[in-house]
């Protein structure tokens, strides 16, 4: 068994101990009390009241010794609530109150109102024990009944029963004790015998009241009554509180409307106007409310005339006239009123109406128009694309008088539509009479007027409505014809653009649009919604690749009809290109130049536009990151590269340094590159011009010289070397305007000068009076400065005639132009009329030939001859032959140029200087040559040959063969011909060779008269 310390066992003894206090407070330990009292007191005492001493009700004289009584002490020990309305003396025990009780507001409807609490009682040498206090809170009766609701009203409906219970709500009494408390019920009443009291008390204390009509209640008799209930208690003093009933008797549909008559006699005039009152019927109903409201009509046995005739107004029984009455003159309508009244359920009486019809002279038509087909209203629904004369209507017309005041005719005010007579119905029909359109108008009031043929006329009007339905007649309207908007490249796809909108005048379907691309090539770069025409990227775009798209949308509407509007999408750009360099990296300086001096200028280029493709140079700034290799250059922003520094060769011959350029762009895009410059020997040495020179400037050209010839070879010598002794030769000027272009250097190596243009047309149009052209040539060395030298060729020109091409007439270039214009308009008569008659003698031998062709079966053979000069002056013999142009085959001594016009010969270069260069056909041959038809078809059968007449000059040389003229200048006859002129020997096949017995610059030139 295990041994418990001693301390823990006081510490368990001391816990029992106490709960056995708590559970047993009455058997204490020896020496401690606990003892019980209880105090009375009523409510609504003054504050300081007594209630009672705790020491007395206690007897604790019994339990303390006498010297100790006096030494005892009381304290509360819970003090909550009881703080508030009671105090303890803790000297004597005494408790007193602290406050006016009031039972009713402490306690509320408890029946018991205590308060309990303890109180310790100790002295100056022990713990005594505890005194449980209660104090019961007594009423008295010092509250009236009341009632809830004062005054009360019921609302009671009439009713002829008797002793029914209408439920009124009782009074309260906050006093508890039940004298306090209500106790009875009393009702006082001016009505004797009307109304009577009944009160029940229940188990709770409640009362249950109720009020019982001893009479029926008519509110037509009597509707407010007022009653008193009054409640009493009986308390000391007795108290009561009186509530006021009022009763609102409510009616109920007990009476039916009564009629001022049984019978209602109404003479109408029938020229009566429409909606004039004729008569009226009263009934009067007793009852209020819902109950007397009396409205009236006709009673549904009444024929259906009158209702056409006539109207009844609900609320005050007015006769009213519906219809024109002119055509029931004399006679007499009868029918049945109703009165009703608006209860639950209605009641209803009825009485008769007499309506008689007073005829009083003539009338005018009647007319009632009928749309077609019938849709059982005036209102009738066509297409607007309806086609003319289509009968909308049915116009029916009824006069009952005699003579012309019963002749009717009828026009419609309306003027897309007419009346027509519809013979055999003896009525009219209404058609279209002009096309109809729903955009103008989409409802039409189409009038009808009919007019007797009485002296005065009478009319009559009626009138229906044509509702347009809609038709696809319109085509979708884009807002805009064009569209232009604007798209950054480097986009998403999907990106919006623009909106494009169309609009259709037409409804529904027929204006509802689907909007679409129509260039297939144009459907991957953009997407449009069909829906709202929105546009948007269809790709990611580069401005650089193509920076604008245009396009057509179309708009088709559900009817197919369509519109459509170009649209136009710029694609801007964005810095998205670095610049790129485009001039050398690699340039030289001579040595021993000032600073500053420039060197070269880089250039470069950026494929954006606007501040994006704007550059700028600078040195890198790896440039200026390497001491021990400084660079003596600076590089300007325009791109300049200019020295710091004199430069020596001996030094430093080479330098290389990082340059970047870079755009101005956001952000800014930048390239580098390495530029190398070599340090070179200064120029010392200007160019010499060889030729031409002193003695030695001048050229010598005939007039008719063909454009493209090398005229002379521009010579001069440097005596520096390298670069510096490179030579480029160039022309300065020309001197007159029209000179200006004439010459041109095409190889600025190679100092040949070339003439461009025809002499004798530069020189007629000049106003100057010498043939002598003055031209400045110049020539530059390569180095560093560049160091020019310039000087003076004459070109003297010497005139002969010239055939100029398609105009058949010979003019001289001489001075004596004048003096030979009598000549050359004969000539031109003669050439003129010998070119017709040779057009007419060709176009018969080519009639003539035509069947013969057709005949043969072998290619036709060679026809050669020789055709002498018309004039007698020495020139040599012409051979010509003519050739189909399937049997013209280029070799390698032969090779035609189609589309330039030109004739290349072996051997046979420009003006015979055995040059491979290509040359223009003499005597103005335009390039666009007629050699391109013949050969870019066939040649077959028997279609006559269609060439071009050539012709080559030649000379007989030792040898025996026919060999050709040095010159090998070649002319071209005039298109009428259609021959090919080609240099051929006797025995076919012989190569054509050049001779020197010609001036290579002088081409020989047909006369005109052959």
């Amino acid at each position: 068994m295990t041994n418990f310390p001693s301390s823990n066992l006081v510490f368990l003894f001391i816990c029992v101990y106490v709960f056995c206090l708590a559970i047993f407070p009455h058997h204490g330990a020896a020496g401690e009390m606990f003892k019980h009292v209880e105090f009375r007191i009523k409510e609504q005492m003054a504050s300081g009241t007594l209630v009672g001493s705790i020491m007395k009700k206690a007897q604790l004289a019994n339990e303390v010794s006498r010297s100790e009584l006096s030494q005892l002490s009381f304290n509360i020990v819970d003090d909550r609530q009881f703080a508030s309305l009671f105090s303890i003396n803790s000297d004597n025990g005494d408790v007193h109150t602290t406050a006016m009780i009031d039972r009713e507001a402490i306690c509320l409807l408890r029946k018991e109102c205590v308060f309990d609490f303890r109180v310790s009682v100790t002295s100056t040498q022990k713990f005594v024990g505890f005194v449980a206090v209660r104090i019961v809170i007594e009423d008295v009766n010092d509250n009236y009944p009341r009632f809830k609701n004062n005054p009360i009203n019921l609302i009671i409906p009439e009713s002829p029963n008797v002793n029914v219970e209408y439920k009124i709500e009782g009074a309260t009494d906050p006093d508890s004790d039940e004298l306090n408390s209500v106790r009875k019920y009393e009702m006082r009443s001016s009505y004797s015998g009307m109304f009577e009291l009944k009160a029940e008390k229940k188990l709770d204390g409640s009362w249950d009241l109720s009020l019982l009509n001893l009479k029926p209640l008519n509110r037509e008799v009597k509707d407010r009554y007022t009653l008193y209930v009054i409640a009493k208690d009986e308390g000391s003093p007795p108290l009561s509180g009186t509530a006021t009933v009022n009763i609102e008797v409510t009616d109920i549909n007990d009476n039916s409307p009564e009629f001022t008559d049984n019978l209602y006699e109404v003479p109408v005039p029938e020229e009566a106007a429409i909606g004039a009152v004729v008569g009226q019927v009263k009934a009067t109903d007793l009852d209020v409310g819902a109950n007397g409201n009396v409205s009236y009509r006709f009673s549904p046995a009444v024929s259906a005339q009158v209702r056409e005739l006539f109207t009844i107004d609900a609320t005050t029984g007015r006769i009213r006239v519906k219809s024109d009455l002119r055509y029931e003159a004399g006679r007499t309508f009868e029918t049945i009123v109703s009165a009703n009244d608006a209860g639950n359920p209605p009641r209803q009486s009825q009485a008769f109406l007499v309506l008689k019809i007073v005829d009083v002279g003539n009338t005018a038509p009647r007319v009632s128009v009928n749309p077609i087909p019938n849709t059982g209203g005036n209102v009738l629904s066509i297409s607007e694309a309806s086609r003319l004369r289509t009968v909308v209507a049915h116009v029916n017309v009824v006069d009952r008088d005699q003579g012309p005041n019963g002749i009717v005719d009828c026009r419609s005010i309306s003027p897309q539509f007419k009346v027509r007579r519809f013979q055999g119905s003896g009525g009219f029909v209404v058609e279209i009479y002009k096309m109809l359109d729903r955009e103008l108008s989409e409802n039409i009031n189409v009038t009808i007027e009919c007019e007797d043929r009485g002296s005065p006329k009478l009319s009559a009007r009626d009138w229906f409505i044509i509702k347009l339905l809609d038709a696809n007649d319109n085509d979708p309207i884009f807002e805009k014809q064009m569209y232009r908007g604007n798209l950054t490249e480097r986009n998403k796809r999907g990106d919006y653009v623009l909106t494009v909108k169309a609009l259709d005048r037409d409804l529904g379907e027929n204006a509802s649009l689907r909007y679409s691309i129509s260039m297939e090539s144009t459907e991957s770069s953009f997407m449009i919604n069909s829906a709202t025409g929105d546009i948007t990227a269809g790709e990611e775009f580069d401005r650089e690749t193509l920076s604008q798209f245009s396009f057509i949308v179309k708009a088709v509407d559900g009817g197919k009809r369509m519109g459509a509007c170009s649209v136009i999408i710029d694609i801007l750009d964005k810095n998205d290109n670095a610049p790129f360099f485009i001039s050398s990296l690699e340039g030289q300086i001579a040595e021993k130049l000032p600073a500053s001096s420039e060197v070269d200028t880089l250039r470069a280029e950026d494929k954006d536009e606007g501040i994006n493709a704007e550059v700028s140079f600078a040195l890198s700034d790896a440039a200026y990151n390497s001491p021990e290799h400084e660079v003596p250059f600076v590089v300007m922003p325009s791109g300049t590269i200019r020295t710091t520094m004199i430069l020596d060769k001996e030094k430093q011959n080479r330098y290389t340094f990082p340059v970047e350029v870079k755009d101005k762009g956001s952000p800014s895009l930048t390239t580098t590159a390495t530029v190398t410059i070599h340090v070179v020997d200064s120029n010392e040495h200007s160019p010499v011009f060889v030729f031409p020179s002193r003695g030695n400037d001048s050229v010598h050209l005939r007039s008719d010289t063909v454009p493209g010839t090398i005229v002379a070879v521009l010579k001069a010598t440097d005596l520096d070397k390298g670069r510096n002794g490179r030579l480029k030769y160039y022309i300065s000027n020309a001197g007159n305007n029209n000179l200006r272009n004439t010459f041109r250097v095409p190889n600025a190596s190679s100092g040949e000068l070339m003439l461009m243009k025809n002499l004798t047309t530069v020189l007629q149009s000049t106003s100057s009076n010498s043939w002598v052209i003055r031209l400045n040539v110049s020539v530059r060395d390569q180095g560093i400065p560049v160091l020019e030298t310039t000087a003076v060729l004459k070109v003297h020109v010497t005139f002969v005639n010239a055939h100029m091409q398609g105009s058949g007439d010979s003019r001289s270039a001489s001075r004596a132009y004048e003096d030979d214009l009598k000549y050359i308009i004969i000539a031109c008569v003669v050439g003129g009329i010998t070119v017709i008659l040779s057009i007419i003698i060709v176009t018969i031998i080519l009639c003539i030939r035509r069947p013969h062709r057709r005949r043969r079966t072998t290619r036709a053979p060679v026809v050669a001859g020789v055709q002498e000069q018309g004039d007698g002056r020495h020139f040599d013999k012409q051979l010509w032959h003519s050739v189909p142009v399937d049997d013209i085959t280029p070799t390698d001594t032969e090779e035609k140029k189609l589309g330039t016009g030109t004739l290349r010969l072996n051997g046979v270069g420009e003006a015979g200087r055995g040059g491979e260069d290509s040359k223009p056909c003499n005597g103005g041959f335009s390039p666009n040559s007629d050699l391109i038809d013949p050969y870019s078809k066939k040649h077959a059968g028997p279609e006559p040959f269609h060439g071009d007449l050539w012709m080559h000059d030649y000379n007989s040389r030792g040898g025996g063969g026919v060999r050709g003229g040095g010159g090998g200048e070649i002319v071209r006859f005039p298109r009428g011909e259609k021959r090919r002129l080609e240099e051929v020997s006797i025995q076919r096949g012989s190569r054509v060779q050049g001779s020197s017995g010609r001036n290579p610059q002088s081409p020989m030139v047909l006369p005109n008269d052959r």
